[in-house]
């Protein structure tokens, strides 16, 4: 199945990972890895050594603290903890961002709604 959400849909080495050709695991690297790397930031999971000890990019290099990182989510969201990024893995982190973005867009429309009426 191919992801949907914005973040992912356009990264052809995630559309082939989702379909396990090949999954994402260590030694990895691009920019496939490095979204993989932000979304996972952005859902609230640390990664020092990724992203230089606070620097506001991933590396986008897929090393031990990435497979940590998705071992933590993969557990986290009831899947099985191998740390691969593969197609379990990335269809439920796609469906977490895509709903994000979902969420953000009505917020946004909202707000302009209210503006309106301000």
């Amino acid at each position: 199945m191919p992801l949907v959400s914005r973040r992912f849909a356009g990264n052809e080495q995630l559309q082939a990972a989702a379909r396990n050709a090949p999954a994402l695991r260590s030694g990895a690297a691009g920019k496939g890895v490095e979204l993989l790397q932000a979304a996972l930031l952005d859902l609230g999971f640390p990664m020092a050594v990724s992203t230089g000890n606070g620097a506001k990019r991933a590396d986008g290099v897929y090393g031990p603290e990435t497979a940590k990182t998705v071992r933590d989510f993969q557990s986290g969201a009831g899947l099985s903890a191998d740390g691969i990024a593969g197609r379990d893995t990335l269809t439920r982190l796609d469906q977490i961002v895509a709903t994000e973005e979902g969420q953000r867009q009505a917020s946004a429309a909202a707000e302009r709604a209210m503006n309106l009426w301000t």
